[in-house]
């Protein structure tokens, strides 16, 4: 059996569902601020290679260097590296999601 366009059952329910905007994908947010003479350096999203340049200028030229790593998701080796590199610099690694925490601690007891 047909059914008109009045009749079809998806002619009462037309498709709904959340309308994305489209535009860049946003993998990494680096921020930074400067509190009476310590940096801070907030890292959300994922970590990888094509952000660890960003992070390096971020973060140099800082005596007292401070990394939030609250909202970071994920990283890969080189974000990983990069991490590694800073805290043996010297830099204060806070928020360190466990995972992440472990990636970096697995080269030091090596």
């Amino acid at each position: 059996m047909r059914h008109s366009t009045a009749t079809h059952p998806y002619y009462f329910y037309p498709r709904v569902g959340p309308v994305l905007a489209i535009g860049t994908v946003v993998e990494c947010w680096i921020g930074v601020t400067n509190e009476s003479g310590r940096r801070t350096v907030r890292v959300a999203g994922r970590l990888k290679i094509a952000h660890v340049p960003e992070l390096l200028i971020a973060c140099a030229g800082s005596a007292m260097l401070t990394l939030d790593l609250s909202d970071l998701i994920s990283a890969d080796m080189a974000g990983i590296e990069a991490l590694r590199r800073m805290r043996t610099d010297g830099a204060i690694l806070v928020g360190t999601p466990g995972y992440i925490h472990l990636k970096i601690a697995d080269k030091v007891s090596d």
